[in-house]
């Protein structure tokens, strides 16, 4: 926390968090959301975001989707926005688990619609390469791209 306050971050994003269940709380200046494997599971994954508490008269809503998935709702200076706090799965990680996570997240952002800004944030474990001539990569990232990469850019 001492880092964020020196930083003065509004908004601060935290994966692999560790925390169980879903919830929100006070700390200090900040309103911190979280979202975790439920409190009968060993401690792995989580997903949350610290919100400056000057900032929280703009969260409208917020939703834990998944241990790994978190969706807030703001407007700010009349701007309707989405944020999705995401810890993505591991690249060597079985098909299914990955189909999963990634149609869950495909799901939510096709429930906002076009109706709001999305912005997605946290550690998605995508490397997509980078190209000249795609919308999404552009030509200063890494030669490397990973079969998750693949999945982010479809």
């Amino acid at each position: 926390m001492i880092e964020i306050k020196n930083l003065k971050l509004d908004v601060t994003v935290i994966t692999e968090t560790k925390k169980k269940g879903q919830g929100s709380e006070s700390m200090g200046q900040y309103d911190h959301f979280y979202s975790g494997v439920s409190k009968n599971r060993t401690a792995q994954q989580g997903a949350s975001v610290l919100i400056k508490r000057n900032h929280r008269k703009h969260v409208h809503s917020w939703e834990a989707i998944s241990e790994r998935i978190i969706k807030i709702n703001m407007t700010v200076r009349e701007n309707r926005i989405t944020i999705f706090v995401v810890y993505g799965i591991n690249d060597d990680s079985l098909v299914n688990v990955k189909d999963k996570f990634f149609e869950d997240l495909n799901n939510e952002i096709t429930k906002v619609g076009k109706t709001r800004e999305i912005i997605i944030l946290g550690d998605l474990k995508c490397r997509v390469g980078k190209s000249t001539d795609s919308q999404v990569a552009g030509p200063y990232g890494e030669d490397t791209k990973n079969d998750n990469g693949e999945r982010e850019i479809d």
